[in-house]
């Protein structure tokens, strides 16, 4: 019996999963461990550790990338948005056991919200969602900086770029609003 309840939960979760990504456009897909890393390197080198900051992972899925944050940037704020219950469950439940206050996983849509008062956002997401983007920041608030793993931005020029030294060599794109 309990094997039976345990396949039908697993596949509710796949099909939960797989509905919320198709009308996302995206999945809850950790970034590559090597783009991960040059995001980091280069969050180090352009905002101190030893300075809070405020940053937000727009679709943080698992919370990887959150909890990465959480330990390289103790006196930073962390807010972290998710609308896919299952990863956001298991992110919150993970930054809930971190017992870190200054960490937030909201169950919301990020579209939804002003980023004017943001310092840094850091996306990975499909085009046609950088494309929402790209048109809230025209119409609502705009962060200091807005960092993109993979895509760019339609029709905004980024400041600089690099490439991670993963297989793919992914583009990470930078665009800072206020310089």
């Amino acid at each position: 019996m309990i094997d039976i309840v345990t396949l039908a939960l697993c596949i509710f979760l796949i099909i939960y999963i797989t509905t919320i990504s198709i009308i996302n456009g995206i999945g809850p897909t950790p970034s590559n461990a090597r783009v991960r890393s040059a995001l980091l390197e280069y969050l180090i080198k352009n905002f101190p550790s030893d300075k809070p900051h405020k940053f937000v992972d727009l679709g943080s899925g698992w919370g990887g990338l959150v909890s990465q944050l959480e330990q390289r940037y103790p006196l930073s704020q962390i807010n972290g948005y998710e609308n896919n219950l299952v990863p956001y469950l298991w992110s919150s439940m993970q930054t809930r056991l971190g017992k870190r206050k200054s960490t937030k996983i909201y169950f919301e849509n990020f579209l939804d919200k002003d980023w004017k008062r943001d310092e840094i956002l850091i996306a990975y997401l499909a085009p046609p969602i950088m494309e929402k983007i790209a048109t809230q920041l025209k119409t609502k608030g705009r962060p200091k900086c807005l960092i993109s793993l993979c895509f760019s931005l339609p029709n905004w020029p980024e400041s600089h770029s690099f490439k991670a030294t993963d297989f793919h060599q992914t583009p990470i794109y930078i665009y800072d609003f206020y310089t």
